[in-house]
């Protein structure tokens, strides 16, 4: 194809470009590149319409054999398999400054050159006629009306569609395009159509439809919520008054889980993608799988966040289906599974126990958690968690709860991060990784501890009454994470005895205990600020912090990430209904919107 292009540009003087490597030309057809860039291999520059009409003539006869993804953003030329047009800017001097990218009418109109998901013009331009085909009949639209995308990715969405004023969900499979891993599209979408028989725990598959660029899968809509969601809105942690429902809830959904996936293992069908958001639960209380395309997909390695570890790579398809079933188990119970980009399976289960312990009969967990990931069964697991018992929640119980990390535990981990990257990575200029030295592995060195103190002391920022560090003297910046930040601090506060803890740095814990951040994660995240605020409260005997740091690893459920400024503020007052009276959600609110985001550069 390149060949053919290249020599018909060549002759004609005519400026193109295309995509060099292998690699990324196969991520230019992947779910990794952006829906408005996705297929363009070649792209071409004519300068005017007379030279654009007669190389796509032209092409359109020498790429007829040719076939590739359909270009979203773009007008196909005619019925022409291969080949996408738009009107657009041709060359700029610098990339950077936007303002090179402004068409101009003939009359003085201007609009922005910018991506579109949609094919565009500008105003002033009329497509010449009979360069797009005016009569392509789709089925999918005339028949199914889809009318609200699900969910977005540049290999093919999920739409909710009409059947008769019946709700459905569309699958669409862009071919000649990868998903991750480098898997045809339409191959594992083909897969999971497949897969999706006549069983009750399967939605209904209805029609599947050919299209030109696209196949699309029509299944029955179940009009409920998924698993991850019910955990999100029912969660016996903060819901007291409502713990043992929630709790039993939650363990009958497991029950029906485990069913499905035992009647699945005896139909011969394993490398099942199980985590909480391939799970519906209809009104009625019905569990569904929603997203089979993995099934029996066995050279695709499923690797969803909390749900993977590198040891897993040696296990056979039917021992991955059952660790990942476990995991489900802990991320009901406690979202324990997302420590396991930290630690190993191993540790997983201890902290899971004692995490676990201050809730549940400890004598029915323990088998639970000491599980040897390759000996487990689904039957072992699903018995041990119906025995499991809710025996309250209460502040004292609370207090049994550990830092992901023992002390000494992270110790290690500061000195193999400043090794690794030759900086100090942990707390506020690597203080922490002083202070725990000499708490822990020197004997207590009061003289060195009180020059720490007094230089934190000059660090100390006040905005609103809240009491923060800055980052240094001189970068004026308040970073609240655990790595170079606040919450790092924190974690090697609790070497110290409570009572040589100073209270402005007491005082500090209270200023980050806020239950959003830009992400989920230990290092740069909400994960650690909770496990840093709850360390010391748990010290120090404060109810009222405990209570903000649980309300902090609740939130880390939801993992916000890389959310704009025009999206955060939106999501934290949707997720507010889930505060209750540990923290008054409207001051959190308060503070976030109208104070810390003039003074934070960390994008919290």
């Amino acid at each position: 194809m390149l060949n053919i292009v290249s020599q018909v540009c060549f002759e004609n003087k005519i400026s193109f470009k295309y995509i060099k490597s292998n690699y990324e030309f196969r991520k230019n057809i992947s779910e990794e590149e952006s829906p408005s860039s996705l297929g363009k291999y070649i792209t071409i520059y004519p300068e005017s319409e007379n030279n654009a009409f007669y190389i796509m003539d032209t092409l359109k006869i020498l790429l007829k054999d040719t076939d590739g993804p359909y270009i979203i953003s773009d007008f196909k030329y005619k019925n022409a398999n291969n080949i996408f047009f738009r009107y657009g800017i041709n060359t700029v001097s610098d990339i950077t400054d936007f303002s090179q990218f402004t068409l101009y009418g003939p009359n003085g109109q201007e609009e922005q050159d910018i991506p579109h998901l949609s094919p565009y013009i500008p105003t002033w331009i009329n497509i010449p006629k009979g360069w797009v085909s005016e009569n392509e009949y789709s089925l999918l639209i005339d028949k199914y009306e889809p009318y609200e995308i699900l969910s977005q990715n540049s290999t093919g969405n999920i739409y909710i569609g009409k059947d008769n004023n019946n709700k459905v969900i569309i699958k669409e499979a862009k071919l000649g395009t990868l998903k991750n891993g480098g898997f045809d599209t339409f191959s594992m979408r083909q897969n999971e159509w497949e897969n999706m028989n006549s069983a009750a725990y399967f939605p209904k598959k209805i029609e599947k439809i050919i299209e030109i660029s696209s196949v699309f899968y029509i299944y029955e809509y179940i009009d409920g919520i998924t698993f991850d969601t019910f955990l999100s809105k029912n969660n016996f942690m903060l819901h007291t008054n409502k713990s043992k429902i929630i709790f039993d809830n939650v363990k009958d959904i497991l029950d029906r889980i485990f069913n499905i996936i035992i009647m699945l293992h005896s139909d011969g069908k394993t490398n099942i993608d199980i985590h909480a958001r391939n799970f519906m639960i209809d009104k009625s209380g019905n569990v569904f799988i929603i997203d089979a395309e993995t099934i029996n997909y066995k050279t695709y390695d499923i690797r969803s966040t909390g749900f993977w570890y590198e040891s897993m790579k040696q296990m056979s398809v039917y021992q991955k289906d059952t660790v990942r079933l476990y995991l489900l188990v802990i991320y009901a119970l406690g979202r324990q599974n997302y420590f396991l980009d930290m630690v190993s399976f191993f540790d997983i289960q201890k902290i899971t126990y004692r995490y676990l312990s201050s809730i549940l009969n400890i004598e029915e967990l323990k088998y639970l958690t000491k599980l040897d990931q390759y000996q487990m069964t689904v039957k072992d697991i699903k018995s041990n968690v119906s025995s499991l018992k809710f025996k309250g929640y209460t502040f004292k119980r609370c207090k049994t709860f550990e830092p992901k990390f023992d002390v000494h535990k992270t110790f290690e981990m500061l000195n193999y991060n400043v090794k690794k990257n030759n900086i100090p990575c942990i707390g506020i200029q690597g203080i922490a990784s002083e202070i725990m030295q000499i708490n822990i592995i020197k004997k207590y060195d009061k003289n060195k501890y009180e020059k720490i103190l007094n230089y934190l002391r000059s660090l100390i920022f006040i905005n609103d009454g809240l009491i923060f560090l800055i980052e240094s003297e001189i970068k004026q910046i308040i970073n609240p994470y655990v790595s170079r930040g606040i919450a790092g601090l924190l974690l090697s506060m609790t070497t110290v005895p409570k009572e040589l803890i100073p209270s402005y740095i007491i005082s500090t814990a209270y200023s980050v205990a806020i239950p959003y951040a830009k992400s989920s994660d230990y290092d740069h995240g909400l994960l650690g600020i909770a496990d840093a605020v709850l360390s010391i409260a748990a010290i120090i005997d404060d109810e009222l912090l405990f209570g903000r740091g649980l309300r902090m690893l609740e939130a880390c459920r939801f993992s916000i990430i890389n959310t704009t400024e025009k999206t955060f503020i939106p999501v934290l007052k949707s997720n507010l209904e889930l505060c209750n009276t540990l923290v008054d959600p409207l001051l959190a609110l308060n503070i976030i919107e109208n104070k810390w985001g003039k003074h934070y550069e960390t994008n919290i």
